[in-house]
């Protein structure tokens, strides 16, 4: 019977966090899908052209490189859920500067920290996916 009671609750706590991690699929890709139909009017307010947004665009893709050498170390530190929620926050953050830019400078700022830290988010919730999905 107990052996009943454990079973249900480990999957019960499983099917929690794997609802919770399908939740963050969610939540990460939103944001994404929040700001680039905005683009043009980021580009009319600060005031550049079409093929400078396509390189500023291009350079703030650039940290995304950073944060894939990094991401092994910052998972192992301080494991996948930690990393996943408080990248989250700092990639809602910096959503925010590039929703406000007022200049080039704090466009590509913002964007590059929301691409290098939603690497680490990608990372953390695809192993927190994958292992669930490998107890099922």
């Amino acid at each position: 019977m107990s052996t009943e009671r454990s079973a249900s609750a480990y999957s019960a706590v499983h099917s929690r966090a794997l609802k919770s991690v399908a939740v963050q699929f969610f939540v990460n890709g939103a944001l994404f899908a929040s700001f680039v139909p905005r683009l043009p009017e980021i580009r009319d307010r600060i005031e550049v052209s079409v093929s400078t947004i396509g390189v500023l665009l291009s350079l703030a893709g650039l940290s995304g490189l950073l944060g894939s050498a990094a991401v092994g170390h910052v998972i192992g530190r301080f494991g996948t859920r930690r990393v996943m929620l408080s990248a989250s926050a700092v990639v809602s953050g910096c959503l925010a500067v590039v929703g406000l830019a007022r200049s080039p400078a704090l466009f590509v700022v913002g964007l590059m920290g929301m691409i290098a830290f939603d690497v680490l988010v990608d990372v953390a919730m695809n192993m927190q996916g994958s292992w669930l999905s490998a107890l099922r």
